[in-house]
């Protein structure tokens, strides 16, 4: 028979054999690497999303990476890409259309109208809040009551945190009269009950002590101004004593607590080349080359503790044979972005491009200067000499003439 019998399960083919792809190229391979610095994290629902073009999802990912208050707007855009302004407004239309961008049109303090451009990295993440924070909300606020409008009308939620549910006014007292002043606020909370103070066990007043007969002595005057108190008598009985009025102590007042904010320990600064002498004017010009570098590049702003410390590695240099133009170029070359701690930067540079020793050179002998042309006053001949005379011929004839005889 030549029909096949539908029945019959296919034959397995190997795993080999078998198209996985409708090309003949493989599927993608990723060479990744961990971002230190520098990186905007993007997410898969708007870089694999299925509506937005090529162009909108790579603008997005670029509006992402921009710091905020950068400019944004299409006449940048356009000089900062080849797309073009018109192409740029349509990728604009398309984020904002599915959430990825928001241009409300907001009213400045002088009153002039400008147009902002805020980008948004989740529209689902940011619609879910919103919706919590009107399920949270009591009542329906009216729209665009509590944030901007765009231009074609719509109302713009401000962002912020959810509204907290206004709280009922509590029950007032029946001792207020009817009639408020308008000053009064509209409810008044009802005053806490005084604590009843417990019964205190007092204890058997002891033994009144007797009173000694007062002393006679010198009555003291009374200060001007004063109205004399007559002194009480003695035969009428005895003088009660006023008890004791206990003095209320102070409260103690509790200091408010000051938290102290435990400082940042700064990492101290990696180690320089010590160089084999610090004489003056080395120092004078390693102070000047550091205080060069912020001119050719204001990131390299030093400290005075940064000079500092860094001086004796800029005198390693100078003493093997580099020039001040040399030692900056090396410090100011091909510097990173950002630059977080330029002292420590320059420190690693000056240890780790640390030139080789100059070659060793003999100290030559100083020449004597030399010494004026005289004309010897005996034989009338040409010698150097300090002071005029005869010239050594004649000083050695005379030397030994003298030693002949």
């Amino acid at each position: 028979m030549d029909s096949k019998n539908p029945s019959l399960r296919a034959g397995r083919t190997s795993r080999g054999t078998r198209k996985n792809h409708s090309s003949g190229a493989g599927g993608i391979q990723h060479d990744n690497f961990r971002h230190d610095d520098g990186f905007v994290m993007v997410g898969n629902h708007l870089a694999q999303h299925g509506e937005l073009s090529l162009v909108a999802i790579g603008l997005s990912t670029h509006l992402q990476s921009l710091p905020a208050g950068a400019p944004a707007d299409i006449k940048h855009l356009a000089k900062r890409f080849p797309e073009g302004a018109i192409v740029i407004a349509d990728a604009l239309r398309e984020l904002e259309a599915h959430g990825y961008m928001n241009r409300p049109r907001l009213r400045g303090a002088k009153g002039q109208v400008a147009t902002h451009l805020i980008s948004c990295n989740n529209p689902a993440r940011r619609r879910a809040l919103d919706a919590a924070c009107h399920d949270r909300s009591a009542g329906g606020a009216e729209p665009g009551a509590g944030g901007a409008s765009r231009g074609d009308g719509t109302a713009v939620e401000a962002v912020g945190p959810p509204v907290p549910p206004p709280r009922e006014p509590e029950r007032v007292p029946e001792s207020i009269p009817e009639s408020i002043p308008e000053w009064i606020p509209e409810w008044i909370p009802e005053p806490a009950p005084e604590p009843v103070p417990e019964p205190e066990v007092s204890a058997p007043a002891p033994e009144p002590r007797p009173v000694p007969d007062p002393v006679p002595g010198p009555v003291p005057q009374p200060a001007p101004g004063v109205t004399p108190v007559a002194a009480p008598d003695p035969a009428s009985g005895p003088v009660p004593v006023p008890a004791p009025v206990p003095a209320s102590a102070p409260e103690a007042v509790r200091p408010p607590r000051h938290r102290s904010r435990p400082e940042a320990r700064r990492r101290a600064l990696p180690d320089v080349p010590a160089p084999s002498s610090l004489p003056p004017e080395l120092l004078l010009t390693a102070a000047e080359i550091l205080a060069r570098l912020a001119r050719v590049n204001p990131r390299l702003l030093l400290s005075g503790t940064d000079t500092e410390h860094l001086t004796p590695g800029v005198i390693a240099w100078l003493e093997r044979d580099a020039s001040a133009d040399a030692v900056v170029h090396a410090l100011t070359d091909r510097l990173p972005y950002p630059l977080h701690r330029p002292a420590a930067l320059l420190a690693h540079r000056l240890t780790a491009n640390l030139p080789p020793p100059p070659p060793f050179r003999p100290v030559r002998a100083k020449q004597l200067p030399l010494l004026p042309l005289q004309n010897c006053e005996r034989c009338d001949r040409a010698f150097r000499g300090a002071e005029p005379g005869c010239c050594p011929g004649c000083q050695h004839k005379d030397t030994h003439g003298q030693l002949d005889s």
